[in-house]
């Protein structure tokens, strides 16, 4: 049979910070539960090891012991100093803890199991986690921790209590420190009076605490028991006394505001507490007593604190697409999702439903942003005046931007191109979310994509080459859908310039402050005689261009009358990171490309590499061209732009990276090697005779293979085939046919040689 507190007539007993604990009715006594509150276990960013607090008063007739469950499973409770919560004095209460920083909502069911009687449920609602960091300026933020040891057969001396420090971190700063302490007491005295008659007797037991803290002492003393006319003596009845002080306790309060008193609490660990307590006892007129005394020591520590964002600098500020990391919801309006989903396709739009709809984008952690780029709609009303606001905790919005995005014309900003507009804030802000509110009804936005400052670019790997292909998929094996956005490559306009480098008013400075958007996939944007566009003969590339549609940002594109006289400069812009120092110094970077029209300039980090095209034609079939990079990289971000000239039409670039990855490292020198004694060639210049000394001099080989018109054929075998060999010897070679790779047994298993590098 159990105590089951949960069965019938529900009671709630109200708590601190609006945590519930409920039992029912029932003939038995119950136990309670109080005090409850949640601790961050002094980390503010980690709520891993959260853990909850609770006071356990037991009615029960024996000692117990106490488990938890939690939504079925067992969980861990603990007392306080993480001792085992079982044998526990059932006349006293008692501080638990439960971690909870892995739960989610629900209920923790404890079992309060009685040596002597039934066990007793109780049901406690998790408090879940409180761990907080930082995402706002703010004052005035507490954060507190409770600990209570043991009830302990007294005197104590020199209890060491584990007070956490404040984590300040590098934007929390520490303003006052509130510390509260106190024992409490569960004491008994027994006074025997075996006499036929009232016996006079005195009697006084007190207990001294001390308390030392941050350097400094405090002191107190309480009295537990004491006859009512001490010194003097009083009537003690036939059959004696028995005296009990349960629960009361001394108590003591500091606070601490001067910043040297607060220096002592700030950091992390533990800061150095200890209590001791001294009793004493004095007694006249009876000669043998019982006294039991136990105490628990405990405290309660309250930070309050400020926090400090510092204000956010951009380095490195780049586009980043949207991810499924990256969700969105919306006031009104429908079609939400499309924002976020890097894809410009006709009918692939949010559409307000009213005045000042918005939509908030979560970007699922804080960034540094410093704008953003809008991509209208290419049918239906475009989006005009905008507030965009961004926060850091999705609750507190500060407005970064306003304004107004331009309208369609007949000229330059057609409908059909759906020209991009970058803003940039005034400054960069921390924010984790970002919220465009569209002043009108009926409006339509396509895509917004955040601009960030400081993330990492790619990191390049000789076989991630293939990722510098415009139009690429995320592994550079096959081609985005025409109308999603490049995932790697931006670009930014300016009006005129020259195809010309030495008459062109544009070069790499131009761009120092330029804001860049991603390129978008375009395909063969013009397939109308004579400007026709290549159609891509590279099968993980496409044509992407600075338009929705591949016009020129200033012209009219092919429209019979129109004014197509403004020509327009064109920089794209690819970011990537070399980690390795050896692919720093030997990468050989081959572009083969299409361009409509013509290449200005290269430049690898700045350098200018001195390439320029000079065909007008460069779009057409026939004039593909091909360049190599091979100097100016290093270890660290990388930055390689194309600067690009455009009549009057359409603009746009077709390119795909090709690796050759080469070894710089100085070959061997040391000792002649000895000789090789065999070899097949080719060339009719085996043997010393003819002066040759081939293959001998080929130094320390066990064969040598030479040929200028055949080639090596090693054994071809399916991967399954591979287990017929049973017993491979370390280097030795086969083609496997199922992943077209030759493989090298290495000594424990067969690996693909595909990866270039150099020998160690």
């Amino acid at each position: 049979m159990k105590k089951n507190n949960m069965i019938k007539n529900l009671t709630t007993w109200c708590l601190m910070a609006g945590f519930s604990v409920f039992a029912g009715s029932s003939a038995f006594a119950q136990s309670t539960i109080s005090s409850v509150s949640c601790s961050n276990n002094g980390t503010f960013e980690d709520a891993a090891d959260d853990f909850m607090v609770f006071q356990l008063t037991p009615d029960v007739p024996s000692n117990y012991s106490v488990t938890a469950t939690f939504a079925g499973n067992p969980a861990t409770v603990t007392l306080m100093n993480n001792a085992a919560a079982t044998n526990l004095n059932n006349k006293v209460p008692a501080y638990f803890k439960i971690a909870n920083g892995g739960l989610g909502a629900g209920n923790f069911t404890l079992t309060i199991t009685p040596v002597s009687d039934y066990p007793e449920i109780l049901t406690i609602a998790n408090t879940g986690t409180c761990s907080s960091a930082c995402a706002t300026s703010s004052t005035n933020n507490v954060v507190t921790h409770y600990y209570a040891t043991p009830y302990t057969t007294t005197d104590l001396s020199n209890v060491q209590l584990p007070l956490p420090k404040f984590d300040a971190g590098t934007t929390r700063q520490l303003t006052k420190v509130k510390v509260d302490y106190g024992v409490n007491y569960f004491a008994s005295l027994s006074i025997p009076n075996n006499g036929s008659g009232p016996m006079m007797a005195n009697y006084r037991s007190t207990s001294s605490p001390t308390f030392s803290l941050a350097g400094s002492n405090y002191n107190g003393n309480y009295t537990l028991f004491q006859n009512a006319s001490y010194p003097g003596f009083d009537p003690i009845p036939v059959g004696g006394v028995n005296l009990t002080n349960n629960f009361n306790g001394f108590s003591g309060s500091n606070t601490y505001t001067t910043p040297s008193e607060i220096n002592n609490f700030v950091g992390t660990g533990t800061l150095p507490y200890s209590m001791s307590t001294t009793s004493s006892w004095s007694a006249g007129g009876f000669g043998s007593n019982i006294q039991q005394t136990l105490a628990s020591v405990y405290y309660r520590i309250e930070y309050t604190y400020d926090c400090i964002i510092p204000p956010a600098t951009c380095t490195s500020e780049t586009s980043m697409l949207n991810s499924s990391a990256v969700t969105v919801t919306s006031s009104a309006g429908t079609g939400a999702a499309n924002v976020i989903d890097n894809d410009l396709t006709a009918g692939n739009y949010w559409q307000t439903s009213g005045a000042n709809n918005h939509l908030t984008i979560d970007y699922g952690q804080n960034y540094v942003l410093n704008g953003f780029t809008y991509y209208p709609s290419t049918n239906g009303n475009t989006a005009l005046a905008y507030t965009v606001q961004t926060s850091a905790d999705g609750v507190n919005f500060t407005t970064s931007a306003t304004g107004s995005f331009p309208s369609y014309n007949t000229t330059t900003h057609l409908q059909a191109k759906g020209t991009p507009t970058t803003v940039r804030f005034s400054g960069p802000v921390n924010a984790r979310y970002l919220r465009m509110i569209v002043a009108a009804d009926g409006k339509r936005v396509a895509e917004i994509i955040p601009i960030v400052c400081g993330v990492t670019p790619l990191n390049m790997t000789c076989a991630d080459v293939n990722k510098i292909s415009s139009g690429t998929n995320s592994l550079g094996n096959g081609k985005k859908a025409v109308r999603n956005l490049d995932n790697n490559w931006t670009v930014t306009h300016f009006p005129a310039g020259t195809a010309s480098p030495a008459t062109s008013p544009y070069n790499y400075n131009s761009i120092a402050n330029s804001l860049f958007y991603p390129a978008i996939v375009v395909g063969k944007a013009i397939n109308t005689p004579p400007f026709v566009w290549a159609s891509s003969p590279f099968g993980n590339s496409e044509w992407i261009s600075a338009t929705q549609n591949g016009q020129d940002i200033n012209s009219q594109g092919l429209i019979t009358g129109a004014d197509n006289t403004l020509p327009n400069t064109y920089f794209y812009k690819y970011k990537f990171n070399i980690s390795d120092p050896l692919l720093a110094a030997s990468l050989k970077l081959r572009l083969d490309y299409y361009v409509d029209n013509q290449i200005v300039r290269v430049y690898v980090n700045g350098v200018n590499q001195n390439i320029n095209s000079t065909d007008a034609q460069g779009y057409a079939d026939g004039h593909e061209k091909s360049t190599l990079l091979d100097s100016d990289f290093q270890v660290g971000t990388n930055e390689l732009v194309v600067q690009m000239f455009s009549t009057p039409g359409f603009a746009g670039l077709l390119v795909q990276g090709i690796p050759s990855c080469y070894c710089l490292k100085d070959p061997n020198t040391t000792g002649l090697g000895s000789d090789t004694k065999h070899g097949i060639t080719l060339l009719n210049r085996a043997g010393a005779e003819d002066g040759n000394n081939w293959p001998m001099i080929r130094k320390s080989a066990h064969t040598v293979l030479e040929s200028n018109s055949k080639g090596f054929v090693p054994t071809r075998m399916t991967t399954a085939n591979l287990s017929n060999i049973t017993t491979p010897v370390e280097g030795m070679m086969v083609f496997d046919t199922t992943v077209s790779c030759l493989k090298i047994y290495d000594g424990t298993s067969w690996k693909c040689f595909t990866t270039p590098t150099c020998p160690q």
